[in-house]
């Protein structure tokens, strides 16, 4: 996922099985692996393509992060162009955010695997508030299997409030199937929503449809 001649900081956690793909099984020798994470200062200032493998408060101060596959981006400016080879999406979430596109492997699943899940969003407006995101996985008859929340995108990292208009955020997830899940196909949706200064949530609608739930894409899954 990283960028030619790229910076990856790290804490050992991360550092390790990186350094061991990289020394034991050659790959990528054009990239860096740096620990630990205090050292992301000094790494900057090389002008390298530089990257997080862990999640850190505090990155909006001078970046705006984005997700490349569960890498952090660490961008001196927004990005307002969608990578390619993904597959669009084009949904529209109130007046504030469109589900672009979307990253996600095309082979079948058997549980319990993690499907690894990309979305790609684009700031219509400048939000102006922070917005969460629910990743929900359903059944053929459109029960809920599982969610996942984030109270803010990039792993936790940039809210909402901090975009400009046009930006394009990508925006990973991974979601553990349940063991003994049935074969099958599931289909994956999000839910975008705020909580309100007087108590309550607001829900973004899809645009021309009144429904809450932005339908992305499916999975497929074999027995186990």
């Amino acid at each position: 996922a990283a960028e030619p001649d790229a910076v990856i900081v790290a804490d050992w956690e991360q550092a390790t099985p990186l350094w061991y793909y990289q020394q034991v099984e050659g790959w990528r020798p054009d990239v860096q692996i740096v620990y630990p994470m205090e050292r992301l200062a000094e790494v900057a200032a090389s002008g390298r393509p530089l990257y997080l493998a862990r999640a850190q408060s505090g990155l909006t101060d001078d970046w705006h992060p984005s997700n490349s596959g569960p890498l952090i981006v660490l961008q001196p400016a927004p990005n307002r162009e969608l990578p390619e080879q993904i597959s669009s999406l084009g949904l529209r979430l109130g007046n504030v955010l469109e589900l672009a596109g979307c990253q996600v492997p095309g082979t079948p699943f058997r549980s319990p695997a993690v499907v690894p899940l990309t979305l790609y969003w684009r700031a219509l407006v400048p939000p102006g508030a922070d917005y969460s995101v629910s990743l929900r996985l359903l059944d053929g008859a459109g029960q809920e299997i599982l969610r996942v929340d984030s109270q803010h995108p990039v792993l936790g990292t940039y809210p909402t409030s901090f975009w400009s208009a046009g930006e394009i955020v990508g925006d990973y997830y991974e979601m553990q199937l349940p063991a003994g899940l049935p074969a099958g196909t599931y289909r994956w949706g999000v839910i975008v929503y705020r909580a309100l200064p007087e108590g309550g949530w607001e829900n973004l609608q899809v645009a021309d449809t009144g429904q809450e739930l932005a339908l992305g894409g499916s999975i497929e899954v074999r027995e186990p």
